[in-house]
């Protein structure tokens, strides 16, 4: 388990997102619980994304949930690109 600052990075591939966290600085990345997942577009891997980063924020440890349902699927744009990233205090 990590504590602290942590980052989270999410990247889409192929209809799976893998989700890694570390601790801010560090070089080194875990692989959360459940990842890669299914997922079927860059938009919901941002959607995601943003459940695993509330889920670290409510101190509830970092598991990759169910995808979450709606939103385009194979969209372009900012949601299709190929990683979010996001740095938690």
């Amino acid at each position: 388990m990590l504590t602290g600052t942590v980052d989270v990075h999410t990247s889409w591939n192929d209809g799976r997102a893998r989700v890694t966290v570390r601790r801010s600085g560090e070089p080194r990345w875990f692989t959360v619980a459940g990842s890669p997942a299914p997922c079927p577009s860059g938009y919901q891997s941002r959607l995601l994304h943003d459940r695993v980063v509330g889920a670290v924020r409510a101190g509830d440890g970092a598991s990759v949930p169910s995808v979450p349902s709606g939103g385009p699927v194979g969209r372009r744009g900012w949601y299709d690109s190929p990683g979010h990233r996001a740095g938690i205090a």
